[in-house]
């Protein structure tokens, strides 16, 4: 997803895309195999969105978290990395940290999984990361979470 609309990411945002994807993240993962994982690649691509305008990007952080709008970090005149705190934000609302933790454990059992094992733990380490928002900090340290992790 590098170089991603801003206009559409936006509407996916508002809309509440961001929760669908959370409740797509099924317990039964042997009989919803192939959407949960589609799910996991997903939120990994939400987190590694490039913008191609500075001012595109801009107003999108904005949109992203009234109550927390970070810097965004330049890589390029024309390019900017969307920061993932506030995704953080957004998907700890969503209680995404539960669902992730049982499909951890769900892709650490199956042998042909590794990939996506590999990218739920990517997006486990960047709530790790944005561990100075209570509200992630809320989602991590549930009992659920830290059993099943």
């Amino acid at each position: 997803m590098s170089g991603c609309n801003p206009l559409v990411l936006h509407m996916f945002i508002a809309c509440g895309g961001l929760s669908v994807l959370t409740t797509l993240l099924e317990t039964n993962y042997n009989a919803f195999k192939t959407l949960i994982q589609a799910t996991i690649r997903s939120i990994w691509n939400i987190f590694h969105i490039q913008v191609r305008t500075p001012t595109a990007a801009r107003a999108l952080s904005v949109s992203l978290c009234v109550m927390c709008v970070s810097q965004l970090t330049p890589v390029h005149p024309m390019v900017q990395i969307l920061p993932k705190n506030d995704f953080c934000h957004l998907f700890s609302k969503c209680g995404l940290m539960d669902r992730l933790a049982t499909a951890l454990g769900h892709f650490y059992y199956d042998s042909q999984a590794a990939e996506y094992l590999r990218k739920t733990c990517d997006i486990m380490f960047y709530f790790s990361q944005a561990s100075l928002d209570t509200a992630v900090q809320k989602s991590m340290c549930t009992t659920p979470v830290l059993a099943r992790t």
